[in-house]
Formats: C-alpha cells, structure tokens, sequence
C-alpha cells in the first residue's frame, strides 16, 4: 500500500481545533489512572473528535483466493487497524461460479485480530451453498466504519502433507463508494505484471483470477520467456461477477521456449482498479517446493519513456544464508542458498545497481555489487552465492539485506528474492520493498499456533540512527519493544523468544504464555505518526510442516480526506471558513515531530 504525505496546512487545522476546543482539552488531560485497557495505551494521544467524522458508511474488501483442494485447509485472517474501538466484520465466501454465501459476523476488539476456517464453514454450509461448493473461490470482508481501510485481512492456504502455502491479501474494491466518485478510478485499460521462475524443471504453478465486480471482465493474458526475443505465450479468458478461475501456468508457458527458467506474466483488462483479484503461485508437490508470484500495476506498458523518471530503491531484508539459528528448530544440516530474480517491466534496458548489507562483530557493513543492464521486458537470475563468494562470504551463515537501486518508474523492475534449503522444501520469500521514509508500518498478523513461529526484521537503511517502537498487540493488551539501529544496521527477533522471555516493557505489561496470534506496529519512538525510515520483513515459519509465508503489511498513513462544509453555497462577496479534516487509520490525527537518534541496539525490555 502507498503511503501519502502529509500536507502542514491540516496539520495546521487539526491543532487549531485542539487549541481551541475545551472539551478535546480536557479529554486529553484525562489521568492515567482513570483510564483502562488501550485508552490508558493511548492516552494523551490526539484523538480525532466526532464532528470531524462524516458517519458511518459501509465498506467491502475482497479478492482473497481460498483453496480446499488435496489437503488444503484455509483460514481468513482479519486485522482490525482503528486502536480505540470494537469494528463488526462480515465474511462473505464466494464459489467459483460467483455464488455468495454469507458468514456470521465477528467482532474484532480494538486493534485486534481473528482467524477463521474456510473449511469448516463450507463443511457447514446450508444446502442452497451445497450444490455451489467449489475447491477454490475467493473471500470479502464488509464492514461499517467512518473511513475506509480500517480493516485488512488475506486468506492463508496450506497443504502440511506436502508442504506448500501461498497467501492471498484482500483489498478495496475501487468499483464501490466513495472510490468512484475519483475520476482516476474510472473504468479504463488496467494492466498488471508479475515475475515467474523455476527453482527446478520441475516446477509448475497456477494463476486464479477473482472478479470482485458485479459485471463480467474480459482478461487477456501474455506470457514472456527470459528475453523479448524469446516469443510470447498468449491467451484470452472472461470471468464472469464474483467468480474465480484457476489456470496452469504450465500451460501457459507452453508456447515458450523449452527450457525456459524465468520471464513475466502480463494481465490486462477493461474495468475499475481491484476488479480483478490475481493470486498466483509457483509449487513442487513432490519436493515441498511453493512461492507466491507478486503482480504489480503498470501504467504505461507500451510506452518507451515513463511518466516520471526518478531513483528508486528497493530492498529485501533478513534473507537466510547457510546454518539457520539453532533457535529456529530446523533439521540439523539445513543450509539455505539465497536466490534473486529481476523482471524488467518497461520497454526501455533498465540499470540496475545492487547492493549487500549484513551484520558482523564490528557493525553493519554495506558491499557494492556489479550493475546489471536488464533489456526491456527481460528476466535474469543473480548468482548470488558466487556473488557472496567473490565478497570472501562463502562459508557465511547469518542473513543479509539486499537493495537494488534504479532510475526510472515505481514498478518499472520486479525482484523475486529470498532462500530455499538444499532439498527445495523450505522457502523463505522476502518481498523487494520499496526504501523511502514513510508512516508506521502494521504487521497484521503473527501466529505461534500448531508450531508456528512469526519472525521479523528490520534493516535502517539511511546515513542517520533510527528510534523505533514494535508494539505488539494482542487480545487483551499490548507489549511495548524499544528498538535503536545504526545507520546500516538490521536487527530482528521471533515472536516467541519475546513471550518466553517474560521480561515486562517500558509501561510493565507482559504478553502471557497462552497468547497465541497478533499483530505489530512498527512507528518511531516519539510517536506513530511520525516518518520512519525502515524496511520491515516478517514471515510465519513452521519447521515441522515445513512452511513459511510473508505477513502482509500496511502503512500507516492518512487514508481519507475531505472539505467540510460541503457543498458549500456563498453568495456574490461573502465569504466563509472552511475546514480539511482527514481520517487516519489509528483514529487520531497525525501531528509530526523530529527524529531522534542514538546508539544501536535492540532493547528487549526486561
């Protein structure tokens, strides 16, 4: 998700109205003492007032790919982002042949989190839903709230026996109030690409396609092999309101040359943004082998010059090299190879200049790589051990953080990064995250049941320190972790380590040994709203099932604006006062303040 700046002058207007309203005063100066549960975590925090609400309105997200197919099980995972009040959710399943069947409603205490079993509900099915049950479909979420986006959730599928994952995020459907209303939301051409490739020859996957909109979508579909010259594998398909098909990528891949390791896959159809859902996954049954295949939108794919060229970075942090930490319970012998693969979207030959970061005894340490020139549209796998080897890294266990640097648009380079262990069971993706300051960012889901474990780490990768807060959030409470890096530096912990450390945070609270899921924030050590400077990585890993899947994110910015009056009428010379009131997804405004710096370190509290 994007984060938006943050323009002074509401800033501005938000503390007028603060300085000027007693009654806000007054509730701000409440004391501590009288306050329970998370108002006394968020006391003295600016809390945005109900006359700068516009009322309650109703809200879908969706797109979500669920499978029950071999041994699938599937759960929905619902976030609930607003800190200071209970949100009553309502899942709603689709069959691949669009059929709707409505769930029970769930409520989601402030900041909290649920998971529900897509199996168990289609095993309970009512016999109108019989008749229309499907191995896959896809999953919404509707809910009333005053702004959109305090909800996310994702659909997680997993296969233990054969040890495979993939999940599934859910988003706002651009089809729906008060999306439509924005004139660049308007039915048009929309395109998105994503990055495929083969850890073996024996690699295969899938692509399911969920039309989240109430019309039928026609969608075409164009395969590319390593190089443009290398020929295209084409195909068109409708899907019809609310249905999902599942199509093999191998036969997508047909038409390509034999042989072919990498290249991209390139959907297009007419319609709003979000109206098509694509989930789509890379899987070797017979070895455990599974990673997801990201799609990004592109907005101008025919054109040779983009919009707007400008530097961008992107980073992958925490990818595993060699010996796995003894506290992750891997199998002895398990070593994991690092991999990276780049696709280059645009038309035009794309440089790209990475880099390596880790940690030793002395610190952090930044290495150059060699620059790469990617032609258009082409695909290329980094050697990266032999690259760690010319470093003298060759016997390196740890992890390290990957950055590729580029001129050009946002999504003109897609990077698949990660390790595998030598067997291809165990996948560790990593998402290429973009590098830029920005809000807090959520981790809306951790996970200890059945042997789990969520790890997560963060890599500053500015010339300045950075004072951050991961607060982890759980049903009941919340747990406060103070965490300094270097200029460089990378840190991370597990979940686990944290719980069964029973040290108490900076406000005396500790998370009790029975808590089993939850959700994170990492903001700055002033307070939530201010800019951060970080990259954040966190993955649900299992060593017995042999699993592991990225945790979605969301940044923490405004996700609402408006002008208030409106409409406003004024007669020939009057004039009036008008106010710009946002909404944020913590439900209290943003006001920023300076970093801060200091030493490195990570401050588990005690």
């Amino acid at each position: 998700m994007i984060c938006r700046s943050k323009p002074f002058w509401i800033c501005c207007i938000l503390l007028l109205f603060y300085t000027f309203n007693p009654n806000l005063s007054a509730q701000l100066q409440a004391k501590p003492e009288n306050l329970t549960g998370n108002d006394r975590a968020h006391h003295g925090k600016k809390i945005i007032p109900d006359r700068f609400h516009r009322g309650s309105a109703a809200y879908e997200i969706s797109g979500g790919m669920w499978r029950v197919d071999h041994s699938f099980e599937s759960r929905l995972q619902i976030k609930n982002h607003i800190q200071l009040a209970a949100i009553s959710a309502t899942p709603v399943l689709f069959m691949a042949d669009g059929t709707e069947y409505v769930l029970p409603a769930v409520n989601l205490e402030p900041s909290g989190v649920t998971s529900l079993s897509i199996n168990m509900a289609l095993q309970n099915a009512p016999q109108e839903i019989v008749r229309h049950l499907s191995d896959f479909g896809s999953v919404a979420i509707r809910y009333n709230w005053n702004w959109p986006g305090a909800l996310d959730a994702s659909a997680q599928s997993i296969d233990a026996p054969r040890s495979l994952i993939f999940v599934s995020p859910l988003v706002g459907g651009m089809h729906q109030e008060p999306w439509r209303k924005h004139v660049q939301h308007r039915e048009m051409q929309q395109t998105l690409e994503g990055l495929w490739w083969k850890h073996d020859p024996d690699v295969g996957g899938f692509i399911a396609l969920s039309n989240t909109s109430q019309n039928e979508l026609s969608v075409a579909l164009r395969a590319s092999a390593a190089k443009r010259t290398d020929g295209l594998s084409q195909r068109s398909i409708s899907v019809c309101a609310h249905c999902t098909q599942m199509l093999d990528l191998g036969e997508l891949l047909l038409d390509l040359p034999q042989g072919a390791a990498q290249g991209g896959v390139r959907i297009s159809y007419k319609g709003m943004p979000n109206s098509l859902a694509i989930t789509a996954g890379l899987e070797n049954a017979n070895e455990g082998f599974s990673a997801g295949i990201r799609f990004k939108v592109i907005h101008d794919p025919a054109s040779t010059l983009p919009a707007k060229v400008s530097p961008q970075m992107f980073a992958g942090v925490g990818i595993m090299v060699g010996d796995p930490d003894p506290m992750m319970m891997f199998p002895s012998g398990t070593r994991f190879t690092p991999y990276a693969v780049l696709h280059n979207t645009s038309q035009r030959t794309l440089t790209v200049t990475p880099s390596l970061n880790y940690m030793d005894a002395s610190g952090p340490r930044t290495l150059p790589l060699p620059a790469i020139d990617l032609g258009a549209l082409e695909s290329r796998q980094l050697d990266l051990p032999s690259l760690l080897a010319a470093q003298g890294m060759a016997k390196f266990n740890g992890s390290i953080n990957l950055s590729l640097a580029y001129s050009g648009a946002v999504n003109d380079l897609l990077a698949a990064l990660g390790s595998v262990d030598q067997k291809g069971t165990y996948v560790f993706e990593v998402e290429a995250r973009r590098v830029a300051p920005g809000a807090a960012t959520s981790v809306n889901y951790w996970n200890l049941n059945d042997g789990n474990d969520t790890m997560i780490t963060l890599w500053n990768p500015a010339a300045q320190d950075e004072d951050l807060l991961v607060t982890l959030y759980f049903m009941g409470g919340h747990y406060k972790i103070p965490v300094h890096l270097a200029a460089g530096a990378s840190t991370g912990f597990n979940i686990s380590e944290v719980i069964m450390a029973r040290h108490t945070d900076p406000d005396g609270n500790h998370i009790p040994s029975f808590i089993r899921q939850g959700s994170a924030v990492i903001s700055s050590a002033q307070d939530e709203p201010d800019k951060i400077n970080v990259v954040v990585e966190a993955g649900t890993y299992n060593a017995k099932t042999k699993t592991c899947a990225g945790n979605c994110q969301t940044c923490y910015g405004y996700s609402d604006y408006w002008a208030s009056p409106a409409p406003l009428t004024l007669a020939v010379g009057a004039s009036s006062q008008m106010s710009a009131p946002h909404n944020g997804r913590l439900e209290r405004s943003m006001m920023l303040r300076p970093p801060a710096s200091g030493p490195a370190h990570l401050e588990l509290p005690r």
